[in-house]
């Protein structure tokens, strides 16, 4: 699952090491093909997060996140653009509105599987 995939929750860790519940976009598209799509899909996928929170679904399939800080992580194989920035940034206070941190991870290629097919991003 991706940030291709809008309706879906890619990853859920309900105890990290730092006792936070992570939900986890996984976003390996670049920002310079199709940036305008790739907004959209960001964009879309929150909201997914947010409504799989604020439904009480969490808690319903992962009773050990009840009473745990819970954040929003997007771990990204590219910085985001100056746009994706500007999304970032307008998320940040709505999604902490709800009690929930808002995160961006960019992922190392060395954290990668050899096997990940090479990827351009432009």
């Amino acid at each position: 699952m991706s940030v291709t995939e809008p309706n879906s929750i890619d990853v859920v860790v309900p105890d990290n090491r730092d006792g936070e519940v992570e939900l986890v976009v996984v976003d390996q598209l670049p920002w310079k093909i199709n940036e305008d799509d790739h907004l959209a899909m960001l964009q879309e996928k929150i909201n997914t997060y947010l409504a799989f929170v604020q439904t009480g679904q969490l808690i319903k399939e992962f009773p050990t996140a009840k009473d745990r800080k819970i954040v929003l992580k997007i771990n990204a194989l590219y910085a985001p653009s100056a746009e994706g920035e500007k999304l970032l940034a307008a998320a940040r206070p709505t999604v902490g509105e709800l009690g929930i941190e808002l995160r961006f991870d960019l992922w190392a290629r060395d954290r990668l599987s050899p096997d990940f097919p090479p990827l351009k991003d432009d």
